[in-house]
């Protein structure tokens, strides 16, 4: 399978016109998901910083939607390993027990303790950055190792391609570190642009690979690219530009923008619109993301209802536009 799915992305990225038919922006967007059968959608994230705290806010808009006619409940699990590419996850399986990066439950555990057991209805994929050029060919040979991991056990699985994007000093002077790609010298904005052909190359292969699955993009960079161009026309409430109002550092998200991008999340797994969700939300121990420091010391006020609503609509626009296909077949119900 590595094989044919390496020549085929080969392919891919290089026929501009077969990238464009297997765009996922071309998809027609998914109907609201049917709630599992036991009325839980239980998730598995893979990933790294860039998945810190979405989760938790995805399961924090579950629970407020868990009145909404048909809506299910969320529980997730996550295989969580600073700056880690997917290869070096899938490895964790391959390393002494003592040298694996810890995951204590009930929210975290390695793949290949909890994949084989089934009973998961998504799995979520984030790859490292910076990556482009070749190493793309690896992303989806291990989201393909994934794919068929979770699949195995967990049959009508969906699978999603978490989009990443690169620090925002890509292209200048400072640059981004360890960024070789063939992008590096584009800066943030346009190299999401630029980049955006070989996530759904991604999306596309694992397409292929499993027809029989709803293979989905969630479009994280093409997400906050469109914030960016909204916060341009001065469209978002109190806003002067992206990285000074939704970024912590130079790649990893403030509370703002990990609700955006967790607004993104919700719509894409849910097949929901964000659309007046609560700005009030808690981690998985409960506490507040809002008047409370975070990891680098520092706090943040609630946002404002107006500012809430258009972080919302805009994550909802972009994820409409890049929802998931529908299986080839009726996806079948996970044990659990």
């Amino acid at each position: 399978m590595t094989l044919v799915l390496t020549a085929w992305f080969a392919a891919a990225c290089a026929l501009p016109a077969a990238r464009a038919a297997q765009d996922p922006a071309a998809a027609v967007p998914a109907p609201v998901l049917a709630a599992p059968a036991d009325g839980r959608l239980d998730a598995f994230y893979v990933g790294h910083s860039l998945i810190s705290d979405v989760p938790d806010m995805v399961a924090a808009f579950a629970t407020a939607r868990a009145t909404a006619p048909g809506h299910p409940s969320f529980r997730f699990v996550e295989q969580f390993r600073l700056g880690a590419s997917l290869l070096m996850q899938w490895e964790e399986m391959l390393a002494e027990p003592a040298a694996r990066t810890p995951q204590p439950p009930p929210f975290r555990a390695h793949w290949f303790a909890a994949l084989p057991d089934g009973g998961f209805d998504a799995l979520v994929l984030v790859d490292s950055v910076p990556r482009g050029g070749g190493r793309m060919r690896e992303t989806l040979q291990y989201a393909d190792n994934f794919g068929g991991a979770a699949r195995s056990a967990s049959p009508g699985v969906r699978v999603f391609v978490y989009e990443p994007w690169h620090c925002v000093h890509s292209g200048t002077s400072k640059g981004c570190d360890y960024d070789k790609h063939p992008h590096a010298g584009l800066r943030w904005r346009p190299r999401i642009d630029a980049d955006a052909p070989d996530w759904d190359a991604v999306v596309a292969g694992l397409r292929q690979a499993y027809p029989d699955l709803s293979i989905g993009l969630i479009p994280g960079g093409r997400g906050l690219a469109a914030l960016h161009d909204a916060i341009a026309r001065g469209e978002v409430p109190g806003w002067q530009s992206i990285e000074r109002d939704a970024f912590d550092d130079d790649i990893h998200l403030n509370p703002y923008g990990k609700y955006f991008i967790a607004c993104m999340h919700y719509a894409a797994i849910f097949g929901r619109s964000p659309v007046g969700l609560p700005i009030a939300v808690a981690d998985r121990a409960g506490a507040s993301y809002w008047n409370v420091p975070n990891w680098q010391k520092k706090t943040y006020a609630p946002p404002s209802p107006e500012l809430a609503a258009k972080l919302q609509a805009i994550a909802w626009d972009v994820a409409q536009r890049h929802a998931p296909t529908a299986a080839a077949a009726p996806a079948a119900p996970q044990a659990k």
